[in-house]
This record gives structure tokens, sequence and C-alpha cells, in this order.
């Protein structure tokens, strides 16, 4: 793909500075993976506090999801006016106050309304950060992709790790309030809490070190500053600079082409969405009732080993993620991206065969699925963006597009799992099937085109 895309401050930085506001990039996402799974393994604990069915209490998840596709919507169309840095930090701002107010919630009401934070701060920086790292690295991008998805495996292994030792190793779902002293249940939520006021901190610095630079372009030995010009001028001066090119430089593409062009981009962003959006759905549930499952599965394991089974899943995803790195380099994103489809499927049949009744079998179909799911968004962006520049808007149609399955999925296992926790893993199957025949489609129109020469 050629690499027309507007110079910016962070692309035309120095190296050293890449450097520093990318692993600045890698802690926020870090801090964005514990927030985003980190009320998975408290499913059970919340059906004791608020006397109620799971079903009632993974309603979170949903409303968490809807109020992060509508703030992915919103700031899609917010970064085209206001600075991306200066919005972040009010996004950070959102989580970082939901896991102060959390623990405080004394009814399922506030219980979702503070937990919706979560869902509001998420869903713009997600749509943000996936521009943003391609943003600084351009073509140099898909190894930076990878280690900023391993930030995000790392954030989530915390709160399985953590919150298991302030959970009960009693196997009863009884109400009888939080089934630790209550404040300690409360330290997990304020440790994140604190790491999130960090990341904060972090963005402030790098919005206020950026605020009032211009982008810097080399040309040969000479290093010219980018003029910003006025929106007031940019119709007249675009008017004569294309006025100019038409008589100096090849004629214009035909209107067919352009519609051709616009027609596949289209295309490229649809198919991009039903296999992101599937797989979002596969990946969020699994980690949402990975925990609950074990607890309702014939075997009736405890919430503490059921948070002990999650870390097991997330150990897989971050192990996974930091092999991918190297992967990248080596393979091409879409062997991985298949391999990554191959390993799902056969994780699942195993829990879903075996799982529900053999302990150990249940570790190795938990830490596979999380290996399988480890390169996916990775491997996926950095074969997508050979053939399409990752935009703001680009990241935030997708991202809001791919919400709404990820948000159906809570609403239709939380309703069965306490009597049918297979659930699980047939709304797995049907992710698993659409992303084979969605990625199928995809490939056929980029690769396959391209190694015949009609790309």
């Amino acid at each position: 793909m050629s690499d027309n895309r507007p110079e910016s401050v962070f692309s035309t930085s120095s190296r050293r500075t890449k450097y520093i506001v990318s692993f600045a990039v890698y802690y926020c996402n870090l801090v964005f993976g514990a927030g985003v799974t980190f009320l998975s393994p408290l499913v059970l604990e919340f059906t004791r506090r608020f006397n109620a069915s799971v079903d009632e209490i993974s309603r979170v998840f949903t409303i968490i999801l809807i109020c992060y596709m509508s703030s992915a919507l919103l700031c899609t169309l917010l970064f085209k006016c206001v600075n991306r840095q200066f919005v972040v930090l009010f996004l950070l701002s959102f989580v970082a106050c939901s896991f102060f107010l959390i623990p405080a919630a004394t009814n399922l009401t506030q219980f979702y309304l503070f937990s919706s934070l979560i869902g509001v701060g998420s869903g713009g920086y997600d749509t943000a950060q996936v521009a943003w790292i391609i943003d600084i690295w351009r073509d140099e991008s898909a190894p930076w992709i990878l280690s900023q998805h391993f930030a995000y495996s790392l954030g989530t292994l915390g709160p399985p790790l953590i919150i298991s030792h302030f959970l009960p190793s009693n196997h009863s779902t009884e109400a009888t309030g939080f089934g630790t002293d209550a404040l300690d249940i409360h330290i997990p939520f304020y440790i994140t809490g604190s790491m999130t006021i960090l990341a904060v901190a972090i963005n402030f610095v790098i919005f206020f070190t950026f605020l009032n630079r211009n982008p810097v372009i080399s040309i040969g030995n000479n290093i010219q500053e980018a003029v910003v010009v006025p929106s007031t001028q940019r119709g007249s001066i675009s008017s004569s600079s294309s006025t100019s090119s038409i008589s100096a430089s090849t004629p214009l593409l035909p209107r067919n082409r352009n519609r051709n062009l616009l027609k596949r981009k289209i295309y490229l962003i649809v198919l991009s969405c039903c296999v992101i959006g599937f797989y979002s759905a596969l990946e969020l549930c699994t980690q949402q009732f990975l925990p609950t499952y074990a607890h309702f599965s014939p075997m009736k394991l405890s919430p503490t080993e059921g948070a002990r089974v999650l870390f097991g899943l997330q150990l897989g995803f971050t192990i996974g993620r930091f092999v991918g790195i190297f992967l990248v380099q080596k393979i091409s994103p879409h062997f991985i991206f298949t391999g990554n489809l191959i390993l799902l499927t056969i994780s699942n049949t195993i829990l879903f065969v075996w799982g529900g009744h053999s302990i150990t079998l249940l570790w190795v179909g938990s830490i596979m699925i999380g290996v399988g799911m480890s390169t996916v968004y990775p491997s996926l962006y950095a074969f997508i963006e050979k053939y399409l520049f990752i935009t703001e808007s680009v990241s935030g149609i997708i991202t809001v597009s791919s919400s709404f399955v990820a948000a159906m999925y809570p609403v239709i296992v939380g309703n069965s799992v306490e009597t049918n926790p297979e659930i699980l893993m047939y709304v797995n199957y049907v992710s698993i099937s659409v992303c084979y025949i969605a990625f199928s489609l995809l490939f056929s129109m980029t690769f396959m085109r391209r190694s015949r020469g009609r790309v």
C-alpha cells in the first residue's frame, strides 16, 4: 500500500521520541486490559452481594458494551475536531472513577451506572489507540501493533490473579454479602483505579509536550516544518494546487475506477467488521463467563478456582501475544490468523466435550483457547492495514459495528449459563464459523487478487 497519509507530530518525531510515546501507549493498554476484564471473576460475588441471579449481574457486560459502542461512535466524530490526546485524558479519567465507585454500590442500579463508566472510557480509548500506534510507526507498525496488544494481554492477567485471593473457596452462591471482608474486596478495585490515574498523568504529559508542535518533514538533507493552513484558506489553496496538478501531472482517474475503489473500500470495512465483531464476541464472552461456566459445570468449581482457570486462559493469551511479536516478522499475518482459528476450533471442542468433567482438560482447553485468541487482533489489523489505512474514522466504524454482536452474547449466555453452561461453547462455534467465512472472502478480495495482478 502506497503511503499517501499526511504526516503528524508523532510520525515525524525522532525514533527516541517514538519509543517513549509507544511505551506510554503500552502502559495505557495494560490498564485498559485490566479494566475491560476486571469484573469477569466477580460475577458470582456480585450475585451474593445484591442477592441477584447470574442473568441480572451479567447484564452489566451488555451495559458496558453499549456504552463502549456509543463512546467509540462519539469519539470517532469527536477526533475530527478535537485533539485526540485531550479526549483520551477524559476517557481514562472515567475508567479511573469507576473503580473507586463500584465498590460503594449498594444496589443493582448503582452497580450498572458506575460500571457503565468503564464502557464510556474504554470505547473511545480503544478507537484512539488502534490508530495512534499506526500513526506513530506507519509502515513499520506490524510488530508494534503486536507489542501494543501484548501490553493489553498483560493487563488481563491482573484481575484473576489478584482477585482470586479475595474470593471465597466454598462452592455456595447463596446471598451472604461479599465472601471476604468488605474492605478486602475493595483493595483490587483501588489498585486498578490507582494504576489508571497514573495512565491519566502520563497522557497529561504527552498532551502538553506535543500541544504546540507541528510535523517536521525531512526533504533530502533539509528539514522543514509543516505549515498549518487555516481552514478559511484551504479552499483557495487546494483549488489552485489541484489546477496546476491537473495540467502538469497525469489525468484524473475515471469515475468508474473511483467508484470501484470506494466500493472495494466499503467491502473491506464490512468484512473486517464481521471478522472482528464475531471474534470480539467470542473473546469477551469467554473471558466474562469462563469462571461462571466452571462453577455451574458438573464439577461445580468454587469462585476462587474459577478465577484461577480464567488466569490460565489469560496466561495462554499473554504468552501467545509475546510469541506473536516475533512470529509476525517471519510469518505472513493471514497464516497467523488462520492458525488462530484452527486452534480456537480445537480448544473450544475440548471445553465442550471434556471441560465440564475433567479439571485437567478444563485447564488445557482454557490455556489453548487463550493462545488461540492471542494474535487474532494484531494479525488481522496487520493484514488489513496493507490494503486499508486505519484512521480514527475507520477504526471507529469497525469498533462500533463489531460491538453489536459482543453486546448480544452476554444476554444469551447469561440467561442460560446456570442451567445449560455449554451455551458458552455454542456461541463460540457461531463466532468461529462466521470468522472462517468472512476472512475467506476478505482474503480473496485482497491477497489473492493482488497475487493475480488485479489490485
